[in-house]
């Protein structure tokens, strides 16, 4: 057996939003600079998935013999489903996803991630921790 352990922890989020599109016409401009001032801070909070899992390639070279994909302290965001798509497409065919949760909308999320993946019904196991 062997695990493996990432170093790094990423956030961010993928919701762009247009920073003009926060202007209120009317509104004095020191107002509309600083609702567009804000946008752009989280705009700068984008997560790049594509750009993270192309870097980290080797890694997922390395899954091709994985058998058993266990998921954990995991929200089950549109976000991260890229990510999860690059471990599917890199471990075996056959291996069984074990997906946990802690909230009841965790559990359903694992179900639309069981359907984006394209994961039958013997492949999954669901648990609460």
């Amino acid at each position: 057996h062997w695990k493996w352990r990432l170093n790094t922890c990423i956030v961010g989020h993928n919701n762009y939003i247009d920073p003009l599109s926060v202007v209120i016409e009317g509104n004095d401009f020191r107002d509309n600079n600083e609702r567009i001032d804000r946008i752009c801070e989280m705009n700068g909070l984008i997560k790049p998935c594509y750009d993270i899992i192309e870097r980290n390639s080797s890694f997922f070279e390395r899954l091709k013999q994985v058998n058993s994909v266990i998921v954990m302290g995991h929200s089950y965001s549109d976000i991260d489903l890229p990510y999860f798509k690059k471990v599917k497409s890199s471990v075996l065919p056959e291996a069984t996803w074990k997906m946990g949760w802690h909230t009841t909308k965790d559990k359903s999320e694992t179900y639309i991630y069981q359907k984006e993946l394209k994961l039958s019904d013997s492949q999954i196991l669901r648990f609460e921790f």
